[in-house]
């Protein structure tokens, strides 16, 4: 039988050890956990080959989370996105179409439980992907500009 779980991941609320984590994304990984809307379990700054052969070429960074609050969490990704172009998740930094895109990608995590049953959780990865090959650049433009994004969406449900 195959069922879903209702409440996403059970997660135990630890904090990451600080060396668990790429120093780069450390400050994106904070913010997003100021956030009542979501909690993160998960992150990378990217990689090459040549730093993980034995891994795909990743160039794209990303912070894995659940909802704690799906409506929530929606309004807050809505605000993200409003504060890019044309609302489509795309910034750019200069003439040369420099910049980066924000997206929020879905995934399914089948979990095979002791009664033969499969129970499918879902979570979620923010990446951001650079559009050039000033990848960690862009990457880092990305993960000041969500920051602020989250500073300036907190700011407003204080006013309200």
């Amino acid at each position: 039988m195959i069922y879903m779980q209702q409440q996403e991941f059970q997660l135990q609320g630890k904090p990451t050890p600080d060396d668990d984590l790429d120093p780069e994304i450390r400050p994106l990984v904070d913010a997003l956990n100021t956030l009542d809307e979501v909690q993160t379990f998960d992150s990378c700054w990217g990689h090459t080959l040549e730093e993980s052969p034995s891994q795909t070429n990743q160039h794209f960074a990303f912070v894995g989370l659940v909802a704690t609050d799906e409506l929530s969490f929606y309004k807050f990704f809505s605000f993200l996105l409003s504060k890019t172009s044309g609302g489509m998740g795309k910034v750019y930094l200069d003439d040369d179409f420099s910049g980066f895109c924000i997206s929020l990608v879905k995934l399914e995590y089948p979990n095979l439980e002791e009664s033969g049953d499969i129970r499918v959780e879902f979570w979620r990865r923010l990446e951001i992907s650079p559009f050039s090959k000033k990848r960690d650049e862009e990457k880092a433009a990305g993960c000041q500009f969500i920051i602020d994004s989250i500073n300036e969406y907190q700011n407003q449900r204080k006013v309200l």
